[in-house]
């Protein structure tokens, strides 16, 4: 496969030196400002904003999906944005053409149990947008997307997928046939599809059937993988982790003129990072196990904490997901495949009680409130830090109403996750908001970072100043 490359040994060198100070400062007693992070903003002053498409945003009024507008394969889709999961998939059209180094994978979705099975290959995609003139212009990303070919469940899970049709089967690969059901919590008619993990594994394919009979899945994943396991939001490994992000592999993001990051409001996504971020609660993200020569640095999800009838969880993982509903949750006491009705508080960036919001079923006025609160079993397995004991016991999904009263920024060139409140957050009696300058630390140290602090924090505080980003140079990608 080829792709674009980056000076690796400058972005790692500039991200430990932030960590540095930050831990630096945590020994001596107060927590500093980090270089070049939301709190005060960055260098750049160049930026494109991605209008959301179809009259779709994250107003308090709107409940549907949110959607964006791109240009796969000379043809212009729709895709549900995406913040809880990682690659762009659909099925493009029976006349779509492969890009370069095509290979055989899949993507996985937890929260809907569905797998999407078919080809990836390196394609340039093109964004109608804004620049920071408010001119209309196209921007090209080019990475890694998946063209589908055939659906199935994720093991121990039964998956729906919308048809065309309102009655008669569909043709399941390998043999037999599935019956079309109306789903009514959906509204539309479907298949269910059954991964027992023995017995049975059924998968349809688009070639197997009649044209059209299959709707065509899609999906705009703009955010982590959970778990560094096979399976689960995209290709893990080394090297196969962020050229999968189709918002932080923008031309400009190559050539090193936009810091590779976004931010969500809600009427859209502004892409790159700029001098007009402030004011944010921000915190940082610890690195996966995997190397990412290729692209920015691979990270782990935000943490934070939730409390549920007086009860404080956590620090967990937190998945700020636009792209579901509902939200779930687990934590110690909690029963699995239950729901939660009474109020919750959710503490982001693990901010303690700072920075969040809360969560009540009983007061229909509150648009914060999911869809169903759902609990998950403890234990979000994988193999990254935040996926051993303690941490793993708590985890919380908070589904897309959050971004009704947040805009979320992720700075995947230098590890921060920051929140503020939109114009309806600072208004809204269930959100509270504090910031803290220099931002709310990891509850996990990156290995090594504290070594890294007794050493040389003192001779880094003399002479540091802002960090500038790096420059990405040459081509390259290694699968590892």
């Amino acid at each position: 496969m080829s792709g674009p490359g980056t000076s690796s040994g400058t972005r790692i060198f500039s991200r430990k030196v932030s960590l540095a100070l930050l831990l630096a400062g945590l020994i001596g007693g107060q927590f500093l400002q980090a270089a070049n992070n939301p709190f005060d903003g960055y260098l750049q002053s160049d930026y494109y904003f991605l209008s959301y498409s179809g009259g779709t945003s994250f107003a308090p009024s709107n409940t549907s999906d949110v959607t964006i507008d791109a240009k796969v394969g000379g043809h212009t889709l729709s895709f549900n944005v995406d913040t809880g999961s990682r690659g762009l998939y659909g099925r493009f059209g029976d006349d779509f053409v492969l890009g370069a180094n095509p290979y055989p994978g899949e993507v996985q979705l937890t929260s809907s149990g569905r797998v999407s099975t078919g080809t990836w290959s390196l394609v340039t995609v093109e964004f109608n947008v804004t620049d920071k003139n408010n001119s209309s212009t196209t921007v090209g990303s080019t990475f890694n997307v998946l063209h589908v070919s055939t659906l199935g469940a994720q093991v121990g899970k039964t998956a729906t997928f919308g048809v065309t049709g309102t009655s008669g089967t569909v043709n399941l690969d390998g043999g037999g046939t599935v019956p079309i059901v109306y789903d009514s919590s959906k509204g539309e008619y479907v298949v269910q599809l059954v991964n027992n993990g023995s017995s049975v594994n059924q998968t349809i394919s688009y070639a197997n059937n009649k044209p059209g009979l299959i709707k065509d899945v899609s999906n705009f994943g703009i955010g982590f993988d959970l778990n560094g396991a096979p399976g689960g939001t995209g290709p893990v490994g080394n090297n196969m982790n962020q050229i999968y992000n189709p918002l932080l592999n923008l031309d400009a993001m190559q050539a090193g003129t936009l810091v590779a990051g976004y931010v969500v409001t809600k009427t859209g996504i502004k892409l790159g990072l700029t001098t007009e971020e402030s004011g944010y609660a921000y915190t940082t993200l610890n690195p996966t196990i995997y190397a990412s020569t290729n692209s920015v640095p691979d990270w782990q999800t935000p943490m934070g904490q939730t409390v549920v009838s007086g009860t404080t969880n956590g620090p967990g993982s937190v998945v700020m997901d636009s792209g579901i509903s509902g939200a779930y949750i687990s934590a110690p006491g909690l029963v699995p495949d239950s729901e939660v009705t009474t109020p919750v508080s959710v503490y982001l960036v693990n901010s303690g009680s700072l920075v969040g919001y809360l969560i009540d079923p009983s007061d229909a006025n509150n648009v914060l409130n999911p869809t169903k609160l759902e609990v998950s079993a403890p234990g979000t397995d994988g193999v990254y830090s935040q996926n051993q004991l303690p941490y793993r016991e708590n985890f919380f999904n908070t589904g897309r109403n959050v971004f009704k009263a947040f805009d979320m920024l992720y700075d995947a060139e230098n590890g921060y996750m920051g929140v503020r409140p939109n114009e309806h957050g600072l208004t809204d009696p269930n959100v509270f908001f504090a910031a803290q300058a220099g931002g709310f630390p990891n509850p996990i140290p990156e290995p090594g970072s504290l070594a890294f602090v007794l050493l040389g924090s003192l001779l880094l505080l003399k002479r540091m100043g802002r960090v500038r980003r790096p420059r990405r140079t040459g081509q390259g990608l290694s699968a590892g």
